[in-house]
C-alpha cells in the first residue's frame, strides 16, 4: 500500500503524486507536518495560506483537512491557483522531507539566481523552482540543499530557514520581503529559546557561518543539523 494520499472529490484517495510537476502554475502552496493527527504550527500555516490566497485573489479558506486517526509523521501539502480543477490540491504522505538526524551537505547560492517570493507572508509556486535548483546543485555539486546570501548577508534555505549558533546564542535572519517567514522560526521567537538557548534575530554574515558553533536549518520536516562544504558563492545556477 502506497502511503500517499492526494485530495480529489472531496475525499482522500491512496496513490502518488509527483509535486514538482506544480512549480510553472501561478499559484500558492503551505507544507505542514503532521504528528499523531495534530498540524504543527496550525495557526502560522493556515495565515499564511490564507495570505496568499487574497494576494493571489483565490478563495480565502484553509486547504483540505487530513483524516482522522493518523499516528506518527505525517507531511500535508495543499495548493491553490486560479482555474485549479478540483478546486484545492491536497498531497499527504507518510514521513517527513527529510529526516531530522540527516547533516545537510550545503552550499552558498547568490540571491540573484533564485526566485523571490512576491509578499513577506506569502508562499509562492515560484519556490517549487527553487526545489529544482536544489536537484541541478545535487547532481552537480553533490549538495543536499543550498543558502541564500545577498553579498555578505546569509538569508535562508532553499524553503527553509537558517539558525547559528553564536556566543551561546541562536541567531535567526529578520525577516524581509521577498523571503520566507517561517513557522518554525516563529514558534522559537515566541517561546524565546531552543535546545535552552536563548533566540535571537540579527544579521547573519558569512562568516558567522564559518565560526558558528552549530549550524540548523528549521522547516516542517523539524530541525536539521547543516553543514557548509563550499565557501563559493554560485551567482547563476
Amino acid at each position: 500500500m502506497v502511503n500517499s494520499f492526494v485530495w480529489v472529490d472531496e475525499g482522500w484517495k491512496n496513490q502518488n503524486f509527483d509535486f514538482l510537476s506544480l512549480s510553472d502554475r501561478e499559484g500558492i502552496y503551505e507544507t505542514m507536518l503532521i504528528v499523531d493527527g495534530e498540524i504543527r504550527n496550525k495557526k502560522e500555516h493556515e495565515k499564511r495560506f490564507i495570505s496568499g490566497c487574497k494576494f493571489l485573489n483565490l478563495p480565502k479558506t484553509p486547504g483540505p483537512r487530513p483524516p482522522k486517526g493518523l499516528k506518527g509523521e505525517w507531511t500535508l501539502r495543499w495548493a491553490r491557483w486560479h482555474g485549479c480543477p478540483m478546486g484545492d490540491l491536497g498531497h499527504l504522505w507518510k514521513g517527513t522531507l527529510q529526516p531530522t538526524n540527516q547533516v545537510l551537505k550545503v552550499g552558498l547560492v547568490s540571491i540573484q539566481a533564485i526566485p523571490k517570493v512576491p509578499s513577506l507572508n506569502v508562499k509562492h509556486l515560484e519556490l517549487l523552482k527553487r526545489v529544482k535548483i536544489k536537484e541541478i546543485l545535487k547532481k552537480r555539486h553533490g549538495w543536499d540543499d543550498y543558502l541564500v546570501v545577498d553579498k555578505k548577508n546569509v538569508l535562508e534555505g532553499s524553503n527553509w530557514a537558517v539558525m547559528v549558533l553564536k556566543d551561546q546564542n541562536w541567531i535567526v535572519p529578520k525577516f524581509q520581503k521577498g523571503l520566507l517567514k517561517s513557522t518554525s522560526v516563529m514558534e522559537f521567537l515566541k517561546i524565546g529559546e531552543f535546545e535552552d538557548r536563548k533566540i535571537i534575530q540579527q544579521n547573519i554574515f558569512i562568516k558567522d557561518l564559518m565560526n558558528a558553533g552549530d549550524l540548523r536549518g528549521p522547516s516542517s520536516s523539524g530541525v536539521r543539523k547543516i553543514k557548509i562544504v563550499s565557501k563559493k558563492i554560485l551567482n547563476s545556477v
